[in-house]
């Protein structure tokens, strides 16, 4: 009886050591998949978004003027595509700002349904194919979001180095078109 109780006293121990392995290499898939979702965030982060909206208010207030019907356009094709330019990346700010909060959000609750996955392993409240389901869903998600904000990071920057350039250029032009329009008053 000793021995039958012996033998099953080490399947116990054998078994709860592999289910500890499987728990822990589920808990550290869930922290990789959390590591990845906080440098996530130090890169969208990384984005001055005081900077953002201090140009786009710039570009909002100038584009306002802009597309005035009465205003005189000189023949100047550098001049146009200036404002081309300065057209494009108003829009470009105006939609990454419309998706500033959202994207921050997203990000924020990945991570913390992340945890909240953790928190369950350790539990043991999932089995292998729940675990496999929420894992993979989560990993999807972090990858569209760091698709995302890395491709706001690769056009941002530009973006606004070129406002920079041309912006002297478009706000002389409609310094001297207020000047004008108050000659001709």
């Amino acid at each position: 009886m000793k021995k039958i109780f012996f033998v099953f006293i080490i399947l116990i121990v054998i078994v709860s050591a592999c289910i500890n392995k499987e728990t822990e290499n589920k808990i550290t898939k869930v922290d990789s998949l959390i590591t990845e979702t906080k440098n996530l965030q130090e890169k969208f982060f990384a984005i001055n978004i005081d900077t953002v909206n201090y140009v786009f208010d710039i570009l909002n207030e100038n584009m306002e003027f802009l597309k005035q019907e009465n205003l005189t356009i000189p023949n100047d094709s550098e001049l146009k595509n200036k404002f081309a330019n300065y057209g494009t990346i108003f829009k470009f700010l105006k939609k990454y700002l419309k998706r500033y909060n959202g994207l921050q959000k997203e990000i924020s609750f990945s991570e913390n349904h992340l945890i909240g996955l953790k928190h369950d392993i350790k539990n043991d409240l999932l089995n292998d194919s729940l675990f496999l389901k929420y894992y993979n869903d989560e990993k999807k998600i972090l990858e569209t979001l760091t698709f995302e904000v890395e491709q706001n990071l690769n056009k941002i920057e530009p973006q606004i180095d070129l406002f920079f350039k041309i912006n002297t250029s478009v706000e002389q032009f409609i310094e001297n078109s207020k000047k004008l329009e108050k000659v001709e008053e």
